[in-house]
């Protein structure tokens, strides 16, 4: 009988620390993570690292510190400070609406340099204003930057009044500071207002940035505005590849925006790939009434509009 506790006690103690070293493995609350990459360089994955996972044949690469977000309160409490954050579940929001009826930002990121990982999550957010006011989901400012990664969507559905041309409505709004959208990434706008866009670069000071390398870009009007107010501020946008698809009845993908006409020098467009596209599968277009500011890589589809309208 005492050999069979004591057998059974040897047994616990090489089970249990077996237990406890999976669970480490796979908890979320760790601290670091592992980049797992495919050929292209680009995060496909994102895995705890821990010494004791068999990773096969991926590539683990340095680890580095990151918050985990669950929530949408989670997320906005993590922007206030330089920050790696990882998604681990969806998040479906409404942006507040303030007691005049209009819509704040939900995301703001001021001065700070945040990257994403949605890994394999969605933020999904409506807004229901009954007031004019510029509004978007993530809102880029003071010099800040946002990069997302991993597979998953960020959209936004405008739900209240229609603002007509008084006040847009954006997925992200660049505004002095830097964004960039990695591979696995989808930006849609589902419209619902009349100036609805996917990313707006607008900039009154210093520059502004769009850096897409993702899988889709999207809405139900123009997709990427550049609003160039600024004799030498600089709204630069810069497209590597994915889809761009307008639903506007110009199929603009990206347009620069002159307000009173006033073509300043500053705006940049690179379409280096990627395919622009109307809703219904044609071709899409580039509007920009200073030509020189536009390259268009060989071999990309796009119709050249140079004039300032959309």
């Amino acid at each position: 009988m005492k050999k069979r506790i004591l057998s059974f006690i040897l047994v616990m103690c090489l089970i249990v620390p077996c237990v406890m070293m999976l669970t480490a493995c796979h908890e979320h609350s760790m601290t670091s993570i592992g980049f797992v990459y495919d050929e292209q360089e680009s995060v496909v994955y994102q895995h705890p690292k821990c010494e004791h996972c068999d990773h096969g044949d991926l590539s683990l690469k340095e680890a580095t510190e990151y918050i985990a977000v669950s929530t949408s309160e989670e997320l906005k409490n993590a922007l206030g400070t330089n920050q790696t954050l990882v998604l681990f579940e969806d998040i479906t929001i409404s942006n507040e609406i303030d007691g005049n009826g209009k819509a704040k930002n939900l995301y703001a990121i001021n001065g700070k340099n945040i990257v994403l990982y949605l890994n394999g999550h969605n933020i999904t957010a409506t807004a229901a204003p009954t007031a004019n006011n510029n509004y978007s989901v993530f809102d880029v400012a003071g010099s800040g930057s946002l990069e997302v990664y991993g597979k998953g969507t960020i959209s936004l559905t405008h739900t209240g009044t229609d603002m007509q041309w008084n006040a847009l409505s954006a997925v992200i709004q660049a505004r002095t500071g830097a964004v960039k959208i990695n591979k696995g990434v989808s930006v849609i706008h589902n419209g619902g207002t009349a100036m609805a866009y996917a990313v707006d670069v607008n900039t009154t000071s210093g520059t502004a940035t769009l850096d897409f390398n993702g899988d889709l870009l999207k809405s139900s009007y123009v997709v990427v505005r550049i609003f160039n107010n600024h004799a030498t501020a600089a709204g630069v946008v810069t497209i590597n590849g994915g889809d761009v698809v307008s639903g506007s009845g110009s199929k603009t993908c990206v347009w620069v925006h002159y307000p009173n006409s006033n073509p300043h020098p500053a705006a940049q467009i690179t379409l280096n790939s990627g395919r622009y596209l109307g809703t219904d599968g044609s071709v899409g277009r580039v509007s920009c009434n200073v030509a020189d500011n536009v390259t268009v890589a060989e071999g990309v589809e796009v119709t050249r509009f140079n004039n300032d309208e959309e």
